[in-house]
């Protein structure tokens, strides 16, 4: 357990929220795609402005499932993260490749959502008899994932040299 009673709260909480988080990826991915549920009571929970096309909803959820399960499995290597930070060991090489891989699934489920989302778009009825490509939309927030992303990447890789950087040292000493 790391010494410092913040950086046990802060892991700690992590550790229960990401979980939460991922159930309620599932939970809104199967109402939404699942059920074709677009908003819960009198706009108490809106999942999306409008309730994929019945027809359509199918292939909607297998297009949606790709960034879906890649944003899961980002999620999984952000808690083996915390996991391991939280258990004392904040610096090691597991600990800063599962920061990487969450950094890289991070990355492969924004890429996948933007070259998805015309096939998204399309399953939801905000388009007809045009090609998919034609409609890809990408936002602000996605572009600020990807930069994101890449930070953390390259973060994860400074901070790996500097752990085996640390090593050699030690051996050498």
């Amino acid at each position: 357990m790391p010494k410092n009673p913040w950086t046990r709260l802060v892991t700690m909480t992590f550790m229960v929220t990401i979980p939460i988080l991922g159930l309620a990826i599932v939970t809104f991915f199967i109402m939404f795609w699942g059920l074709g549920i677009d908003r819960l009571g009198d706009n108490t929970l809106v999942i999306a402005n409008d309730a994929p096309l019945p027809q359509r909803r199918t292939i909607g959820l297998i297009a949606a499932l790709v960034p879906s399960l890649l944003v899961l499995q980002s999620l999984w290597h952000l808690f083996e993260m915390f996991r391991g930070i939280h258990s004392g060991n904040a610096l090691t090489r597991k600990t800063v490749k599962s920061l990487r891989w969450f950094s890289t699934y991070a990355c492969l489920a924004t890429i996948s959502a933007i070259a998805l989302s015309g096939v998204i778009r399309w399953a939801m009825g905000e388009f007809d008899d045009q090609p998919l490509w034609t409609h890809l939309q990408i936002s602000p927030v996605d572009l600020a994932v990807l930069f994101m992303a890449g930070v953390t990447w390259a973060a994860s890789s400074a901070i790996e040299d500097g752990i085996a950087m640390a090593r050699e040292v030690q051996d050498y000493v």
